[in-house]
């Protein structure tokens, strides 16, 4: 059973400021044990559609698919939870975390980070490096 009571409780002043909810879109990509959860839409998806899978595993997951997908997400890596504008990435984050997910965090920056990390050069060079 979800513990919504319990999660809150943690969301303190320390929890807030130290940020231990956010992930960064280079440390997600660097991450060996990481996954991209996209919350967006369909329609969002179809007009940008980000498929990182050469260098990060990733989920399409609209949030509202979230409660009967739930078991897709792993509870061993670390998660990386996208949408344009933190909204639905901070109500799954809250979700993941009442439902025993110790390890999401929230992207930041939506697009105005993820995208920068995606361009040739540093893909180019992210791909070297995984294939070594």
């Amino acid at each position: 059973m979800a513990d919504f009571d319990a999660v809150l409780r943690e969301m303190d002043f320390a929890f807030i400021g130290e940020g231990r909810f956010k992930i960064t879109a280079d440390r997600l990509l660097e991450g060996p044990d990481t996954i991209l959860v996209d919350l967006r839409s369909d329609e969002e998806r179809a007009i940008i559609d980000l498929r990182p899978e050469e260098l990060l595993k990733t989920i399409s997951l609209p949030l509202d698919e979230l409660p009967e997908r739930l078991s897709e997400i792993p509870r061993d890596k670390t998660v990386g939870l996208f949408c344009s504008s933190h909204t639905r990435s901070t109500m799954a984050y809250f979700y993941l975390r009442a439902h025993g997910y110790e390890n999401a965090k929230i992207l930041l920056s939506g697009y105005d980070a993820l995208l920068p990390e995606l361009t040739p050069g540093k893909l180019s060079r992210r791909l070297r490096a995984r294939r070594g």
